[in-house]
């Protein structure tokens, strides 16, 4: 078993990147960019991407007007 998904294993998931992060010997700030990353490439196809964007763009324009 890999050691994301052992991490995944234990009883509260916000250990999971942690757990990961300290097995795997890097900081959980690099394994959380890698795992957007991967996200991102992977698995958020392009016409996906606005929905996920234009939320976060709307609320950013509201908090800086």
């Amino acid at each position: 078993m890999d050691e994301c998904n052992k991490a995944m294993t234990l009883g509260d998931h916000h250990n999971w990147v942690t757990a990961a992060a300290n097995a795997l010997k890097c900081s959980g700030n690099i394994l959380w960019q890698a795992m957007c990353a991967e996200w991102a490439q992977k698995i958020l196809k392009p016409e996906g991407a606005k929905v996920v964007i234009q939320p976060i763009e709307d609320k950013l324009a509201s908090i800086t007007m």
